[in-house]
């Protein structure tokens, strides 16, 4: 057996195509063959009982009659014309009960015996309302198999010829392909024989895959001679652009050992030779291995000079068994850096003392608002005291600018921060006439009351600058699952479209007197608290700020605003 493979396997491609073609044909062309047959007799098996069924359709209206009127004669001459046909062994008609009314041979089936054959026709003669009766037919399977047999034989000898044409067809191909390739193997023996010049590209009259590979073996080995010849240029052409280029390169084996550097190591005070065979580890500080990485991405390291270090991102890219190590240096980046960095801090110090200012003069309102008050109420002491609480919070959070902490959530009634929110702006709200409406749910959340209480403080004392005296304002606080939504609307002026989407930025604002920061501030407490605001206005008819704030531990009694 392998001998046997093994000669077959030393065949030459012509001879081994033949044989595959000549064995993928033998493999198809019988199986299909039956395919065809066995599809022929069934569609041939088809045909009969369709044309069956049609003659007994055609007659389907004589047939009711006859069963109707109990005419056995009539019955019996259609069945006896029916089982005549070379591929009906017997017919009957029978009525809806199974009794025979008529069958082919009467004295196997008398009138009014029962018939119990299914038969390969079963055709229901409808009445009014329910069938009146049958025909049933049993076919000759052995009559027609032999009517159909000539069929059968013209088919499988129709594919006779197709395979052998088939077969030559796939001989001249398999030769073809072989000349074909003796002429490549031909070009290829001049050239190992070293006639370079005498080579010549190998044309064929097929434009397929042998003569794409025949112009690239052509192609590929003018290159190589090409090759060979600028190497010596090539070589030293690219040791000047090392030497040019304005960054530090060390060539290194597997070991890390330095095998060449650039003209740019002079900058860290070394020489050439002073380097070449040193471990680069020596040279570079890095956190994780020296050697990880590739030349599609860069990391941080720092480079030993003789008078100082230098901050460098270093690439490898990496050649059999050589690394080349390409290192950037990132100083003048790092100090560049370090003063954006200051930067961006003063100024997130002056939005925060800006901010500030704002929330300490809301905070302030109430006082300013009752120092023309000679006798303080109960509840006046009560706003007084919550403002300077407030302005105590405010102090705190500017303390914490520089070492911040994490935002303080506690548990509260909904309601009684909105009210205590209320009593803040109200006297701002009695000073221009101003009405507040309020529809708060009755309900316990965990949240940060301070951070709600400043948005819902600008946005009601920004809802009291927008409408003129004597207008009203109102408030809506709800939870929905786990989300509490706070809506403010006022039935002031409204905001220009071309201006909704500049009122959250800082220090933008319409207001003569206003600072610009309530509806940043109310962003930027949003956002921390990971929700969403809103906001919908109309010229003319108002707005309407709504926000969306995750909560925790909601507890509630009804549910339902109150």
């Amino acid at each position: 057996m392998r001998k046997l493979l093994s000669r077959i396997l030393s065949l030459s491609i012509g001879t081994k195509l033949t044989l595959t073609f000549i064995t993928l044909i033998c493999i198809t062309s019988v199986p299909l063959s039956f395919v065809v047959v066995e599809l022929s007799e069934r569609i041939f098996y088809e045909n009969i009982l369709k044309s069956l069924r049609e003659n007994i359709a055609s007659e389907e209206f004589q047939l009711r009659y006859y069963i109707i009127n109990r005419d056995y004669w009539s019955l019996f001459k259609f069945v006896k014309g029916l089982a005549q046909k070379k591929s009906v062994y017997e017919a009957a008609v029978v009525d809806e009960t199974g009794k025979v009314l008529a069958h082919s041979d009467p004295q196997r089936f008398p009138i009014g015996s029962k018939y119990k054959v299914n038969g390969d026709i079963n055709y229901l003669i409808p009445g009014l309302g329910s069938e009146v009766g049958s025909v049933i037919l049993t076919l000759d399977r052995e009559s027609i198999w032999a009517e159909f047999k000539p069929i059968k034989l013209l088919l499988m000898f129709s594919a006779l010829p197709f395979t052998m044409l088939s077969l030559l067809l796939g001989v001249l191909i398999s030769y073809r392909i072989k000349s074909r390739l003796s002429k490549i193997r031909s070009s290829i023996e001049q050239v190992r024989k070293g006639d370079l010049k005498g080579l010549n590209r190998v044309e064929f009259l097929e434009k397929d895959e042998l003569q794409d590979f025949s112009d690239f073996l052509f192609e590929s080995i003018e290159a190589l001679k090409n090759y060979y010849q600028n190497m010596d240029y090539a070589q030293k052409f690219y040791m000047s652009i090392l030497n040019s280029i304005n960054e530090i390169v060390f060539v290194v084996d597997e070991e890390g050992r330095i095998f060449y550097a650039n003209d740019k190591v002079k900058s860290l005070g070394y020489e050439i030779n002073e380097l070449v065979g040193l471990d680069l580890k020596n040279l570079i500080e890095t956190q994780s291995a020296l050697m990880e990485g590739n030349g599609q991405s860069y990391r941080e390291v720092f480079v030993k000079g003789k008078e100082k270090n230098i901050p460098a991102l270093m690439g490898i890219a990496r050649y059999g068994d050589w690394n080349v190590i390409t290192l950037i240096d990132i100083s003048e980046r790092k100090e560049m850096e370090d003063r954006i960095r200051k930067m961006e801090l003063f100024s997130t110090l002056g939005e925060m003392s800006a901010n500030f200012a704002h929330e300490l003069k809301n905070a302030m309102l109430p006082l300013n608002l009752l120092t023309p008050v000679e006798e303080l109420s109960e509840e006046d002491v009560k706003v007084i005291r919550r403002s300077i609480s407030r302005m105590g919070k405010l102090v705190n959070m500017f303390l914490n600018f520089a070492r911040p902490s994490p935002i303080e959530m506690v548990k509260f009634k909904l309601s009684v921060m909105v009210n205590e929110v209320i009593s803040l702006v109200e006297m701002k709200a009695k000073d221009k006439g101003v009405r507040i409406s309020k529809v708060v749910e009755e309900a316990e959340l965990v949240s940060s009351k301070d951070m709600l209480e400043i948005i819902l403080i600008n946005l009601l004392s920004n809802a009291i600058d927008a409408v003129g005296e004597g207008g009203e304002v109102g408030l809506k606080a709800y939870l929905r699952g786990s989300v509490l939504h706070i809506e403010v609307w006022d039935k002031g002026e409204g905001i220009p479209e071309d201006k909704v989407y500049k009122i959250f930025e800082p220090f933008y604002t319409t207001k003569e007197n206003g600072s610009g920061l309530g509806l940043s501030i109310v962003l930027r407490n949003v956002y921390l608290l990971k929700g969403n605001v809103e906001v919908e206005s109309e010229p003319g008819r108002g707005s309407i700020f709504k926000v969306h704030i995750p909560v925790q531990g909601v507890q509630d009694e009804e549910h339902t605003p109150g």
